[in-house]
């Protein structure tokens, strides 16, 4: 599994985008509601280690924040 894969809600809302290098996450993964806003975001590094990670609520506030 390799390369970008696209996830979306029955409405055509984008759910997910997210990215794989020999099965492996890398890079930026993003997530959202149904109703188009941001939900979540990660980031990998080359080595598939989660280097930071970011929540918000469906109001748009951030829940959570981790950076490694």
């Amino acid at each position: 599994m390799d390369g970008k894969w696209l996830e979306w809600y029955e409405n055509g809302q984008l759910k997910s985008r997210r990215y794989f290098k020999d099965a492996n996450p890398i890079g930026l993964w993003d997530f959202w509601y149904e109703s188009g806003q941001k939900k979540e975001e990660k980031e990998f590094d080359s080595q598939s280690q989660l280097l930071n990670l970011k929540r918000w609520d469906e109001n748009g506030n951030i829940k959570q924040e981790i950076k490694n």
